[in-house]
């Protein structure tokens, strides 16, 4: 199923990076969402996004569905045009995915649940020291020196299988994983292919990045404050007076 409008789509349940560009879900009739593809951060839209790896999600939903033990879940719906800070200003147009982190974060503000620390979502795999293979997202490519992921003891060539109680096939499961810790840090397990485990410890505020990391996302637009600027556009005799070439772009 391809799904170009969140209206009516339960947020509740089909829980991914809402500011991505390109994201693909394989899940169990029950509801349970299996693997998460896409995924992307600073380096690029198309970060994790490969044939390749795309076939081994695919092959991972298949191996995770026939091994999945259906649960009765009871979730509450959560359709963004439910949600007051959307709904004052919904005008039954599309809804886009990368206006959902906007509107859930101006609600949380508004029933002051809140903090600074909500606004790092879904961590790439370099925020604990992890880089992953492109094609083969399980298999650790590097390892950031002094880095969570080196302390654990993790190495290039592990292959991982789970984090947390997220069973991870792709990049994006990883950075499920990741969201899905709390901020305030702790212990967190991670599973190889080996059968051998490790323990990530994360300090407090371990999310918290530079503003180069977060600086792609849509959902910035509406933080505040926004200052803005802006002004009447010079004209060609206007930028010879100035000294600047004709080609210039400036107020």
């Amino acid at each position: 199923m391809r799904v170009t409008d969140l209206r009516g789509v339960d947020l509740a349940r089909w829980r991914f990076d809402w500011d991505l560009t390109f994201a693909g879900l394989v899940a169990h009739a029950d509801g349970t969402v299996l693997h998460r593809y896409g995924g992307r951060d600073v380096l690029g839209a198309d970060r994790w996004l490969s044939t390749a790896s795309y076939r081994r999600f695919l092959a991972a939903g298949l191996a995770s569905h026939a091994v999945h033990e259906p649960v009765e879940r009871e979730v509450e719906l959560l359709a963004l045009e439910d949600v007051p800070a959307y709904a004052a200003r919904d005008k039954g147009d599309c809804i886009h995915c990368h206006m959902a982190f906007p509107s859930l974060r101006e609600q949380a503000m508004e029933e002051e649940r809140w903090s600074a620390d909500d606004l790092w979502v879904y961590p790439p795999p370099a925020r604990v020291g992890l880089d992953l293979d492109r094609d083969d997202q399980q298999r650790v490519t590097a390892v950031t020196p002094d880095s969570p992921a080196e302390r654990a003891g993790l190495s290039v060539g592990d292959r991982i299988t789970r984090m947390g109680v997220v069973s991870v096939a792709t990049a994006s499961d990883l950075m499920h994983a990741l969201h899905e810790t709390p901020s305030s840090g702790g212990a967190l397990p991670v599973a190889l292919a080996d059968g051998t485990t490790r323990s990530l410890d994360l300090a407090p505020g371990w999310k918290r990045a530079t503003p180069r990391a977060f600086a792609w996302r849509p959902s910035k637009w509406e933080l505040l404050p926004a200052p803005g600027f802006g002004g009447p556009q010079l004209t060609a005799a206007q930028l010879r007076a100035a000294g600047l070439p004709p080609e210039t772009f400036a107020f």
